[in-house]
């Protein structure tokens, strides 16, 4: 019979060797178009794949039990049903080392096993022949007397999930090997080809994404919360950017992301946006740009508009526009924390045209990987004992002449020629400057990509800064090459004041007392603990304020003009003359700040804190919240029995909330000073059962949670507290019992 050469190893039977069998025959019901092995069919009335291979494992279990009972010191398992081919094969005459079907069913009738015609055909199938319709002895010896791991590793296999369309391998019932299982996946032993086909299409029913409670405001190392030109918050949550319609109590979502968010940037027209992820299990980390703007029409957010991936890097930790919008920074996770400068638009063009490259490249790889058109500078922001190094970037939104007031410089006023990037006991400055051909880069004079080193001493050790914001020109700064002036807070708590000079660079001239350093907070890698410090700074849309705010919760209010004449003189006296402290919670004491910005049409502020809160300070109401969210992974959940729109949520911060999904909003809350892994409601929802990471078991009531009396966990009628510690371990799941008589909680102790 003809035969086919298989196109995949996974297609030849296990062990089979073509240098010494040859081909693999196929059966009379083979695939002649795709060369695959044949499937024993199931028909009607007859057996289906999962009843022959049952069969077949039947009659090897029954072959090694004789043989075991034949076997004896002399003479081994192996021996004998080699021996017992041998001797079938002579008396035959048949070819030696291998055997036809009759052969075959003789060999298992002298040993005591009977066999059908279909049992042996599935056997061949199952082991492989050869051209002639023989199967080899050795093969089969070798195969039928192995361990059960040694059977399973010589199963036929398929590489990848089974596929929508692929109406042929729907009924492959070997191993499949994919990259969610290291060990490989079998299909049920009772596997109906027509459920793959059903699973391969996406059902009808789906999940849409309504409101996300809470803020990324745990590990965001610059501002990451904004207001857009329709006065709505732009923050982002895990993956999803967020667009919260303040008045309507709205939300609109992103979903170009696919991990986590680690930085946002706004641009200066207030409806483009810039995130920048992590990189993920299916792709590189990529830069999105996306309009912030609701459609009129459809009520949904317009979307993407460009999108740069990071072949290489582990993930984006800031951004920023210039002031003009045309050129963005981007800062990557690696170990020297790349500063790239794009034409963004340029080079999202590049990357999206066909035949263009599928990810930026620095043009380090030589010839055959050129730089991404829009790309302007490539350089390194620093490296230190600590991760991440680099904070963020600032551009200088006013503009200046770059080395100087020469005649041939005026005409680059206003290009926003310079930024810089601030981190862990640092401030670097990056001037542009143009090479011979008149190609423009970032960095120092004749040096692209390498920035200056600010100058701390002496009014300063270097410490780390947290927050920058330019100040607007005024006197002398106002001509060409007269310098700029910015503010910089530091990780205590203190305001620094900068001045450039062409020729002097970027150096700081005054230290001066702004907020408390706040409590400390768990350092973004290391395990460690680190004060907030003065975490935001941001100037109103007049040029007049710029308003502080820091890890003691505290927004200040100061005059720029009074700073820049502090940065200029040591003895111009300078204060802020306005604070507001944000209300302390159930630890007494204000949550820490991570984000501010200012409105643009009134005197509102609004702030995002560490517990992944957004706040609002206006004039008539003070400081309120805006947005609640939970400061930890969250790790529980559950829905009240009687009143489905309410449910608990629990987070290894210790904190229990009770949330209304109607109305969207916090009910009330708990402070359980334990982490919270698991929640669960009595049948009359009453109580609510918390497991915790440390082994504690508390039952809280319900109705003094929604009251808000001190005493929420329940106590029996000797005014002890409904408090356990049988566990040593976490108690990921409580459970009562339908009468409410018995709770069940499930720990990890062993």
């Amino acid at each position: 019979p003809t035969t086919q050469i298989p196109d995949e190893p996974g297609d030849l039977p296990p062990m089979w060797s073509t240098s010494k069998w040859g081909d693999v025959r196929r059966s009379r019901t083979a695939d002649v178009s795709t060369g695959k092995r044949a499937r024993v069919k199931s028909g009607p009335g007859g057996s289906g794949p999962s009843d022959i291979l049952i069969q077949v494992a039947g009659k090897e279990d029954e072959l090694k039990k004789k043989l075991a009972a034949y076997a004896s010191f002399n003479q081994t398992e192996r021996d004998l049903l080699q021996s017992a081919f041998e001797s079938v094969s002579r008396e035959r005459g048949g070819v030696e080392g291998l055997c036809t079907r009759a052969e075959f069913m003789e060999v298992f009738s002298r040993l005591g096993v009977r066999m059908s015609p279909a049992i042996v055909d599935a056997m061949f199938g199952k082991y492989g022949e050869d051209r002639t319709g023989r199967m080899p002895v050795d093969l089969f010896v070798t195969a039928v007397l192995s361990s059960g791991n040694r059977i399973i590793a010589m199963e036929e296999r398929r590489v990848g999930a089974y596929k929508a369309g692929d109406k042929a391998g729907y009924a492959f019932a070997g191993r499949i090997k994919y990259w969610p299982c290291r060990k490989g996946v079998y299909a049920p032993s009772n596997w109906d080809p027509a459920l793959t086909a059903r699973s391969a299409r996406a059902p009808k029913a789906g999940l849409s994404l309504e409101y996300v409670y809470g803020y990324g405001g745990l590990k965001n190392t610059a501002n990451n919360l904004f207001y857009n030109k329709a006065e709505h918050a732009v923050y982002y949550t895990a993956a999803v950017g967020v667009v919260y319609d303040r008045h309507n109590h709205k939300q609109h979502f992103f979903h170009g992301h696919d991990d986590d968010i680690k930085c946002l940037a706004m641009h200066p027209d207030t409806c483009l946006v810039a995130t920048g992820q992590v990189a993920s299990t299916s792709g590189p980390p990529i830069v999105c740009v996306w309009d912030s703007r609701v459609h009129p029409k459809t009520g949904e957010l317009r979307g993407l508009v460009a999108q740069l991936p990071f072949e290489g890097y582990p993930s984006i930790v800031a951004l920023q526009f210039s002031p003009d919008g045309d050129r963005l920074v981007v800062i990557t996770g690696d170990i020297d924390h790349t500063v790239h400068v794009f034409d963004w638009k340029t080079a999202d063009e590049a990357l999206g045209s066909i035949g263009g490259p599928s990810t930026v490249t620095t043009g380090e790889g030589g010839p055959d990987e050129p730089p991404t058109p829009g790309l302007i500078t490539v350089g390194k922001g620093g490296k230190g004992d600590r991760f991440p190094h680099v904070y963020g970037a600032s551009w200088n939104p006013f503009g200046k002449v770059d080395g100087g007031g020469d005649e041939e410089d005026a005409a680059i006023k206003n290009k926003w020629s310079e930024f810089v990037t601030y981190g862990a006991k640092h401030v670097k400055y990056w001037r542009l400057f143009h090479q011979d051909d008149g190609t423009p880069y970032y960095g120092k004079k004749g040096s692209p990509g390498l920035p200056e080193n600010s100058r701390f001493s002496p009014v300063t050790s270097p410490c780390d800064v947290m927050s920058i914001c330019w100040m607007p020109p005024r006197g002398n700064e106002i001509v060409p090459g007269g310098g700029s002036a910015l503010v910089a807070g530091t990780r205590d708590g203190d305001v620094l004041l900068f001045v450039t000079d062409p020729t002097k660079g970027l150096f700081c001239t005054r230290k001066l007392k702004a907020h408390n350093p706040g409590p400390k907070i768990p350092e973004l890698s290391g395990g460690g603990v680190t004060l907030n410090g003065v975490r935001c700074l941001a100037l109103r849309d007049d040029g007049e304020t710029l308003v502080s705010a820091g890890g003691d919760g505290a927004v200040m209010w100061w005059t720029t003009a009074q700073l820049t004449a502090a940065a200029r003189s040591k003895s111009v006296p300078c204060e802020p003359h306005t604070t507001r402290v944000l209300n302390a919670d159930d630890s007494n004491r204000p949550p820490a700040i991570r984000a501010l910005d200012c409105h643009l049409y009134s005197s509102d502020v609004m702030v995002g804190t560490y517990r992944c809160d957004i706040w609002e300070i206006d004039d008539q109401d003070g400081p309120h919240v805006m947005l609640y969210g939970h400061s930890a992974d969250v790790r529980a959940l559950a829905v009240h029995p009687r009143h489905s729109h309410v449910v608990a949520t629990g987070a290894e911060s210790g904190r229990v909330y009770l949330w209304n999904c109607n109305g969207r909003v916090l009910k009330a809350k708990c402070n359980t000073h334990h982490p919270v892994v698991g929640l669960g409601f009595s049948p009359d929802g009453k109580h609510l059962a918390v497991g915790c990471k440390d082994g504690t078991l508390l039952i809280l009531n319900y109705d003094n949670m929604l009251s808000g009396e001190f005493n929420q966990v329940v106590k029996r009628a000797d005014k002890s507290r409904c408090e356990f510690h049988h566990c040593n371990e976490a108690i990921d799941e409580v459970k009562y019992s339908p009468d409410g008589k018995l709770l069940a909680a499930g720990a990890h102790d062993n």
